[in-house]
């Protein structure tokens, strides 16, 4: 299933005035697609639909009762999920930019349990569906952009054309994902336990250090070539907090976006695209009272508009 989020533009006097002069070699409007402008922000709205693969795995124990892993497809009947998100760039002047980012991840989908599981100490009684109901999950990023294309064009002149005209912009930053996991709203059926069928990963996540980078180039008249990805590892960081002992935070992520715009002077600075997504991401909490672990792979096309207006 596929959302596409919509949206308006807001477009000054002086913006109306670029499109009836040149502005380099893309013209119009578009050019501040490639090429922005001093107090230029960016938004953009889009949605993936997300094909989970089944070594997508959550998992949680405590103290010495093992838990159970259970694979979002399989066994919680999570093969699929929808990951909207929103994204806004503003730029100082054309070179540098601060960047917000924010995806949630709706999960939906639900499964029989034939045999007894284990999950956060709890023991889940057999017979009955259990599902992610009650689940939280997002992320959220700010980060420093830099255009870094009137450098690079010093060195870019003798490449083939295919390596030439592309406009970069690397990116560092920091990501938070706050991951509330639950059971059947945290109340599944029990042969065990205290009704406490929750794993808040949150609790022991900290802000971790992530880079990346966009590339975009003009493919045709009306369309635009971008390609985006970024990533975060980290290994046994102390998570400032205790739970039978120091609680050490493992976590790795990365995600890539193939995507086709449609520039159109007619469109007033919106611009659609379609395209590709991969994502990854894993998370291990350790200490000598739990052993916690969510891992979740996914790709499937993307919708989404961008558009730009002067503050």
């Amino acid at each position: 299933m596929l959302v596409l989020a919509v949206s308006c533009s807001y477009v000054s006097a002086a913006d109306l005035s670029e499109t009836t002069s040149p502005a380099g070699i893309w013209g119009t409007r578009e050019s501040q697609f490639y090429t922005p402008q001093r107090f230029q922000l960016d938004l953009e709205l889009n949605n993936v639909s997300d094909f989970v693969t089944d070594n997508s795995l959550i998992r949680r124990r405590e103290a010495s009762i093992a838990g159970s892993a259970f694979h979002w497809g399989p066994d919680l009947g999570v093969s699929t999920m929808q990951q909207p998100g929103i994204k806004g760039t503003f730029w100082f002047d054309g070179i540098n930019a601060v960047q917000l980012q924010f995806s949630y991840f709706a999960l939906y989908g639900s499964s029989f349990l034939t045999s007894p599981a284990t999950f956060n100490g709890d023991v889940l009684a057999p017979g009955q569906n259990i599902s992610t109901s009650g689940t939280t999950w997002f992320s959220v990023g700010l980060f420093y952009q830099r255009r870094i294309t009137p450098w690079l064009d010093q060195y870019t002149g003798n490449l083939p054309d295919l390596l030439r005209h592309w406009d970069v912009r690397p990116l560092v930053g920091l990501e938070f994902v706050y991951l509330d996991f639950k059971i059947n709203n945290g109340h599944p059926r029990l042969i065990s336990g205290n009704l406490d069928a929750e794993g808040r990963w949150n609790d022991q996540e900290l802000p971790v250090p992530t880079i990346g980078v966009e590339l975009q180039r003009r493919l045709a008249e009306h369309f635009a070539l971008q390609i985006s990805a970024q990533g975060n590892w980290i290994n046994k960081w102390n998570s400032l907090r205790s739970e039978g002992g120091t609680v050490y935070l493992s976590q790795s992520g990365f995600q890539t976006h193939w995507r086709i715009y449609y520039l159109d002077a007619a469109l007033m600075g919106l611009r659609p695209f379609l395209g590709m997504v991969y994502y990854y991401f894993r998370q291990a909490e350790t200490s000598s009272e739990i052993g916690n672990l969510a891992r979740m792979q996914a790709f499937g096309p993307e919708v989404g508009l961008n558009f730009s207006f002067n503050l």
